[in-house]
């Protein structure tokens, strides 16, 4: 098993990751302590990829709201009453 750089890794498709992830895992439960390293490096790219699928999926994201502990700033539309 050769090591891949990152922007190789890059090039790679998802099932060919997939299945380098399993083998790489594979070896290293065999004792391979240099697979290892690789499989981990091949995980690690999965979950980036599943990571960035995932960020694409979700809604949008919705209008902040001002804290509720920050009831002194301005800007507040029920400010309290004032007696003049």
């Amino acid at each position: 098993m050769t090591v891949r750089q990152p922007y190789q890794l890059a090039q790679v498709e998802n099932e060919e990751l997939e299945r380098l992830c399993d083998s790489g895992r594979a070896r290293a439960l065999h004792g391979d302590r240099e697979a290892f390293g690789i499989a981990q490096a091949f995980e690690v790219e999965r979950r980036r990829r599943t990571r960035a699928s995932q960020m694409r999926s979700l809604p949008p994201e919705a209008t902040p709201v001002r804290a509720w502990w920050k009831f002194w700033q301005a800007g507040d539309d029920h400010r309290p009453m004032t007696s003049t």
